[in-house]
């Protein structure tokens, strides 16, 4: 699978698809799954929920990784250190890249308030699909 580019990321979003699909559907198709599923699970989770909070990208990456790392079973501990540890291992390198993992402070903006400025100022266009290859960069390292 080639890795996510911001022209690639940037035919999805104009397509339709928002941000955590992007990064969950990236992810899946890394662990041999169908994007489609991540596409779906991901759908509510766009524009840090559609009210600036998490940024999607953060969101459907961290999916990804439940998919690969989640624990799920009673009692398994190792598993959600496991799981903890790889989601820590994200965040950080996220952060280091971006300064934040919340979307109104990567964009500057809030939403859905100032969406009408974010899209005057093509920002979705701008930063968007850069935070999409950094997501997507991180789950090619991590899964």
């Amino acid at each position: 699978m080639a890795s996510m580019t911001e022209e690639k990321a940037r035919e999805m979003y104009h397509g339709g698809l928002d941000c955590s699909q992007v990064t969950f559907g990236h992810g899946l198709e890394l662990m041999g799954m169908e994007p489609e599923f991540g596409y779906k699970a991901g759908a509510c989770f766009g524009g840090g929920m559609f009210r600036g909070e998490t940024c999607g990208c953060v969101t459907g990456s961290l999916m990804a990784i439940g998919m690969k790392y989640g624990h799920y079973k009673m009692n398994d501990a190792d598993a959600k250190e496991e799981m903890m540890k790889m989601k820590a291992e994200f965040e950080e390198a996220f952060i280091a890249e971006h300064d934040s993992l919340i979307c109104r402070d990567i964009l500057g903006y809030n939403i859905p308030e100032d969406m009408e400025e974010i899209m005057q100022k093509g920002l979705l266009d701008k930063i968007c699909p850069k935070l999409a290859v950094t997501a997507c960069d991180i789950l090619d390292e991590l899964l």
